[in-house]
């Protein structure tokens, strides 16, 4: 069960990496100046992941975390004209 539980940890952890590069590559050839960009979208990514973690306690069921996650390059590629 260990290592059951290792892998789907190590599973997770390699997912949010990847997003938050997705994220902060997408945002960077959107918007342009790349150090602010990537500076944002992993200090929105730590916080983020610090509320999650103080809320994960009154969740008792297990969410869909790849579609929220993979949905964001798709969201910020449909709202980058929008702000134009």
């Amino acid at each position: 069960m260990g290592i059951l539980v290792f892998i789907s940890v190590l599973l997770v952890a390699a997912c949010g990496l990847i997003y938050e590069l997705v994220a902060g590559t997408l945002a960077s050839y959107l918007v342009g100046d790349s150090v602010f960009q990537f500076s944002t979208i992993i200090g929105t990514y730590l916080f983020a992941m610090g509320i999650g973690s103080a809320l994960s306690r009154y969740i008792n069921r297990g969410l869909a975390i790849a579609s929220c996650g993979s949905s964001l390059s798709l969201a910020l590629s449909v709202a980058f004209p929008l702000r134009c």
